[in-house]
């Protein structure tokens, strides 16, 4: 192996020159680890935000169908709770002929935004972007864990004796779980409504 010896100085401007090249090179070395770094962080943050747009987009829709459903079982609901307290004050009521309500519940999704904040894409973003992606999905977990609540009592209505031939210990049970749902009913669209308009500033934001 062929080893060189470096030269001797013989002089401060030679050793102010080798000392000027061993620097230039060091910080050549680290603007190029830089630039490659920041181009890391880059892609990092681009990917991260197509799949968290996607997903908030996704999001956005589901809980706009769920909203017009929870709305759209407001009218049928009461109508039922109405004829459950008049039967239970004695009064004689024509059963309701029609009451139908469907609602479809959906859990938002988190994994764009989970993956996120595993590989430290958020880290990278503008503060703006940031915020509003984290209230969004704070908005979505909460909203989460109150579906999940109001899902439960959901199916428990759905397993409610007729009302036309329940005795008033069934109707009374039947009634409460009725407003039940209704209290669950008006949170849910203040809260859905809250958070779609949550999503539109984060959608905002990435764009």
């Amino acid at each position: 192996m062929d080893v060189r010896k470096p030269k001797p100085i013989h002089s401060i401007r030679e050793f102010l020159t080798e000392i000027g090249t061993i620097t230039l090179g060091i910080l050549i070395a680290l603007s190029l680890e830089a630039a490659l770094e920041a181009h890391r962080s880059h892609e990092l943050v681009e990917h991260a935000k197509a799949d968290l747009r996607y997903e908030l987009q996704g999001n956005r829709d589901a809980l706009a169908r769920t909203v017009a459903q929870e709305k759209a079982a407001k009218a049928p609901l009461e109508l039922l709770a109405q004829y459950g307290r008049q039967r239970l004050q004695g009064g004689t009521v024509a059963e309701p002929m029609d009451i139908s309500f469907y609602v479809d519940f959906r859990p938002m999704n988190m994994a764009a935004w989970d993956s996120t904040v595993a590989t430290q894409a958020l880290a990278h973003m503008p503060y703006a972007e940031a915020q509003a992606l984290s209230r969004a999905y704070s908005g979505s977990r909460i909203f989460n864990d109150f579906e999940a609540d109001a899902i439960r009592h959901w199916y428990e209505m759905s397993a409610l004796p007729d009302f036309a031939t329940a005795n008033d210990a069934e109707l009374k049970s039947a009634v409460h779980e009725v407003a039940l749902n209704q209290a669950y009913q008006t949170s849910m669209l203040q809260s859905g409504q809250g958070l779609l308009a949550l999503y539109a500033k984060a959608l905002a934001a990435l764009n």
